[in-house]
């Protein structure tokens, strides 16, 4: 809408690329009122349910589920950049595509929707990743093509021309932080195999989750060599 001043709101968290992201989007279409909510402080969170519902609503790289019936108001006008892959909806999906073979990065653009991950997808991008780089490095690239595939479609997100692009999800390999968790906790009994599997899959140094196990009610977190 050509000469319409809109309100947007864009929703991130702590990572630098989600403040990146902003800036650029912005800096793109400067005559929009442009509001930043960084959805990692508590205090955000706790009165944005509060404030004014924008004309758009951007969700990137950002952990906190919008109200239902603030998305209702919204309509198509409320997107979110899944850094993944239809393939794998859901939350720590890098993870678990690892962990399956799914050795790919990518970002899925989509309306948002009540239940996470499942609105239409509007457009998606996916590259296959050298397993030997790791899952560190799959999360890393995906967060770049989600801040590309934003970009690319920032201009037909704010006229409102962007459209279902007919892609799916693939709902049976949503995941939960349950999941994950479940995922971290090692099993003395496992077979080597598997416990290397896990470690590779699901283990990240900055994670406050960590690969663990549990022998008579001692907790044992999995320390990498050196």
């Amino acid at each position: 809408m050509k000469g319409v001043r809109r309100s947007i709101h864009f929703l991130t968290g702590v990572a630098t690329l989600g403040r990146i992201a902003f800036d650029n989007a912005r800096s793109f279409f400067p005559e929009h009122d442009w509001q930043l909510y960084v959805m990692t402080d508590k205090e955000v969170c706790r009165t944005y349910s509060s404030t004014a519902v924008p004309d758009i609503l951007i969700s990137f790289l950002n952990p906190y589920i919008v109200e239902r019936d603030r998305l209702e108001m919204l309509g198509n006008n409320a997107v979110n950049v899944h850094p993944a892959p239809p393939a794998y909806p859901g939350r720590d999906p890098h993870h678990f595509s690892f962990y399956h073979g799914h050795y790919s990065a990518g970002a899925t653009l989509h309306v948002m929707a009540a239940t996470v991950d499942s609105g239409p997808i509007l457009d998606h991008v996916e590259v296959p990743v050298d397993p030997g780089l790791g899952v560190t490095a799959m999360i890393k690239l995906s967060e770049h093509l989600a801040l590309g595939i934003l970009l690319k479609n920032l201009a037909a997100l704010i006229c409102g021309s962007a459209h279902p692009s007919g892609a799916q999800w693939t709902v049976a390999n949503k995941r939960s932080r349950r999941d994950f968790i479940e995922m971290c906790q090692i099993d003395p009994s496992l077979p080597k195999e598997e416990v290397d599997r896990r470690i590779r899959s699901f283990y990240h140094p900055e994670y406050f989750n960590k690969i663990y196990c549990l022998i008579h009610g001692h907790k044992f977190t999995y320390q990498p060599d050196e």
